[in-house]
């Protein structure tokens, strides 16, 4: 045993609660950072805030795009989102 396997005996796990939907949702994650794309919808999570409730959500219409569906998200650095939408337009933040 390791002294880091003692710690998860002082920080017990705690079970996560982000949901993706089925069939239609991404994950991306990176660090604390958690970021689930479906349909329309863009959800930023900070787990070391919160592993219920959002950070930040954003629609695609926040864009201007009006019927954008998104395909893929991916994380370029800790802290750059590259989201793919269905048309080919891309959304960085």
């Amino acid at each position: 045993m390791t002294p880091r396997d003692r710690d998860s005996e002082v920080y017990p796990a705690q079970p996560c609660k982000i949901t993706v939907p089925a069939h239609a949702g991404h994950l991306a994650m990176s660090g604390e950072h958690v970021i689930v794309v479906s349909t329309h919808h863009i959800r930023f999570y900070n787990i070391n805030l919160s592993q219920e409730l959002p950070s930040k959500t954003m629609d695609t219409k926040d864009y201007g795009i009006k019927d954008g569906k998104e395909m893929a998200v991916e994380f370029k650095t800790e802290f750059l989102v590259w989201i793919a939408l269905k048309r080919g337009t891309n959304i960085r933040d």
